[in-house]
C-alpha cells in the first residue's frame, strides 16, 4: 500500500513566526498570518505565478495574529476574520486586485 507523500513545489523563507496560512477564495493567492520577534503581527499576501511565489502585500499589525478564516463570508466577498493573542477578532476585506488597507 502506498503511503501519502508531501511534495514541496516552492520554498519561501519568512522573517517572522508563521501561525496560519489560508487560500484566498477563487484566486491563486494566499494569506499568511503570524508574529514578528518584537510582538507585532504579520499579515502577508502571496500570489502563485509561473511556478513561483511572489509577495503582493505585507502589513505589520499592532498585535500578533494567531489564526484566520474566510469562512465568515461567501466566495465573492473575501472577508478574512483573524484572531490575535489579545483575544480580539478582526474582519478584513481582501479584494482580489489590491489587498488590505
Amino acid at each position: 500500500m502506498d503511503k501519502p507523500k508531501i511534495i514541496e513545489h516552492v520554498h519561501k523563507p519568512l522573517d517572522f513566526t508563521l501561525f496560519d496560512a489560508r487560500w484566498i477564495p477563487c484566486s491563486a493567492r494566499f494569506v499568511v498570518l503570524g508574529n514578528h520577534a518584537r510582538g507585532t503581527g504579520a499579515l502577508q499576501i502571496y500570489e502563485i505565478s509561473k511556478g513561483s511565489v511572489n509577495l503582493v502585500k505585507s502589513e505589520e499589525k499592532r498585535t500578533a495574529l494567531k489564526c484566520g478564516t474566510f469562512g465568515a463570508s461567501n466566495l465573492q466577498q473575501r472577508y478574512l476574520a483573524t484572531g490575535d493573542f489579545e483575544g480580539k477578532m478582526m474582519i478584513w476585506f481582501v479584494p482580489i486586485n489590491v489587498i488590505i488597507t
